[in-house]
């Protein structure tokens, strides 16, 4: 359904991403998305059941952008262990540029293939909760300005 503003169903996801990534899930709610968003406390139940579905079609986004910057980072690679050396630095890069969008597509909201943005595969659970401790060796190789370098490259 097209609203004054827009597509009000990809609105409330883009609104309900920011207060994901600015303030946090837990200020995450369907009113809050409908505040940001501009629109009445009811109308984000015209395009998602409860918060969990909400929560759900932003996971399914990430997903999407996760698979988007694993390919463009091992297009960019023709040698095998390089492919796969560069899709593991875009996951990590990720990871760390997304840390509460991460959580959320590892941390228990199931992203059903009717969330899904494009044709992008979804798993059908996505309960694997990021490791509470990250290993030194990977936490050395996950500053953010160490990305940033190896992006221009």
């Amino acid at each position: 359904t097209k609203y004054h503003h827009g597509d009000l169903r990809s609105a409330l996801v883009a609104a309900a991403r920011h207060i994901l990534e600015t303030e946090g899930r837990e200020a995450l709610s369907l009113r809050a998305a409908a505040r940001a968003a501009g629109v009445s406390q009811a109308a984000p139940y015209h395009h998602f059941e409860n918060k969990d579905a909400l929560l759900g079609a932003i996971a399914a986004q990430g997903f999407d952008e996760l698979a988007n910057a694993m390919s463009e980072r091992m297009g960019k690679e023709s040698e095998p262990v390089a492919r796969l050396n560069a899709s593991g630095v875009a996951y990590v890069a990720f990871a760390v540029h997304n840390p509460e969008l991460f959580a959320l597509m590892f941390g228990g909201v199931t992203a059903t293939a009717t969330d899904a943005p494009t044709d992008t595969p979804v798993p059908p659970t996505a309960t694997n909760a990021p490791p509470t401790a990250t290993p030194p060796r990977v936490a050395a190789a996950a500053s953010p300005s160490e990305f940033e370098v190896a992006s221009e490259r």
